[in-house]
């Protein structure tokens, strides 16, 4: 890992997962793994990455997050290795913890609410990108850890997520997300994001990294 991108990265994740010598280019702290990352330069609809065999969990750390419209950061897995990915009404069931601060650290909002879709959320509204260029420069910040499930029965793959971005008007906002994969007793093997599928939106701009935790 070349001093250039280990200094990209580092403004991604906490010194603690890249500070041991050799850095994100493989065991980054005992015990844990650097597997995939990069930064987006052009627009894409999604982005997919492994969650290979070996691993208890894994974590995902994005930032500088912008769509080319306003959207939400969304979730599917697959169990196929990406092949086809859970797209039913009910595959996902989602609790999310919402404070929205106009002005800081005023809290002016927050709620619990459970749903099923057939996509879960990592991020609430992020930077609004091309919709008001004024909040651009308020780009989202996510940390998600995934733990995968197994192949046993009701040991169910589920991603809990945190995540900090600007709102409409100057605000913030921070999210707390918890979702379920309604795959009974299957192990997912790859995770799929980016803004609401099937809406034609697109990443226009993130910076990346997936590590993983092994198994015992």
């Amino acid at each position: 890992m070349t001093d250039s991108k280990l200094s990209a990265l580092s403004t991604i994740v906490p010194s603690y997962l890249y500070g041991e010598a050799g850095g994100v280019s493989g065991k980054v702290v005992p015990g844990i793994v650097s597997l995939s990352g990069g930064a987006i330069t052009t627009p894409v609809a999604y982005i997919d990455t492994a969650l290979p065999a070996g691993y208890a969990y894994f974590d995902l750390w994005a930032n500088d997050i912008a769509f080319d419209i306003a959207d939400n950061l969304v979730f599917r897995t697959s169990e196929d290795g990406g092949a086809t990915f859970h797209t039913g009404a009910l595959d996902y069931q989602t609790t999310t913890w919402s404070t929205l601060g106009v002005v800081i650290p005023n809290a002016s909002f927050s709620s619990l609410t459970f749903q099923g879709h057939t996509f879960a959320d990592i991020e609430g509204y992020l930077s609004e990108g091309t919709v008001d260029p004024a909040v651009a420069p308020r780009k989202g910040i996510v940390h998600a850890r995934i733990y995968p499930g197994s192949n046993a029965t009701d040991d169910l793959a589920y991603v809990h997520c945190n995540s900090s971005y600007g709102t409409t008007g100057g605000g913030w906002q921070n999210d707390a997300i918890s979702a379920v994969v309604l795959a009974t007793g299957t192990r997912q093997n790859v995770l799929r994001i980016g803004p609401t599928f099937g809406s034609g939106h697109n990443l226009v701009a993130v910076r990346w990294v997936v590590s993983g935790t092994p198994n015992a």
